[in-house]
């Protein structure tokens, strides 16, 4: 029996996507990630592709399952930061943040969610959950 990918990509546990071939036919959306001279460790959330590809210069992509977050794989990938959904079918933001402060992980995480009426309230609780790090909350306005 095969199984289902949860994320709907395709793809195994990693896979390195090369964004300068890339163009997405989504809406330009008000989100916007930093610093886009870097390497992205995409935790299972498709919505960031269309954001990273509007990047004036494209980082460097990478991106993991959840069950696949491991020391192993921050020391192959050595992201400049990690961005994962608020809320996925199998694990939120706060597992991804416990499980990056297991592993010691220091860098920056942008979480992406949509929909979001205290945005403030939810980035205050994601702080707290990664305590010492820089943690930002984009929203998707779809």
């Amino acid at each position: 029996m095969k199984r289902m990918d949860p994320t709907g990509w395709g793809w195994s546990s990693v896979s390195v996507v090369r964004l300068d071939a890339m163009r997405s036919m989504a809406p330009k959306a008000p989100v916007a990630l930093r610093d886009p001279a870097e390497t992205l460790l995409l935790i299972e959330v498709p919505q960031a592709l269309p954001l990273i590809d509007r990047l004036p210069r494209r980082p460097s992509v990478v991106v993991a399952r959840f069950n696949g977050l491991d020391r192993a794989l921050l020391r192959r990938v050595l992201p400049s930061r990690v961005i994962c959904p608020l809320i996925a079918e199998d694990f939120d933001a706060v597992e991804v943040m416990a499980r990056l402060r297991s592993l010691r992980w220091m860098g920056p995480v942008e979480v992406i969610g949509s929909g979001l009426r205290h945005a403030g309230m939810i980035e205050d609780e994601l702080r707290a959950a990664l305590p010492g790090r820089e943690v930002s909350l984009l929203q998707d306005r779809r």
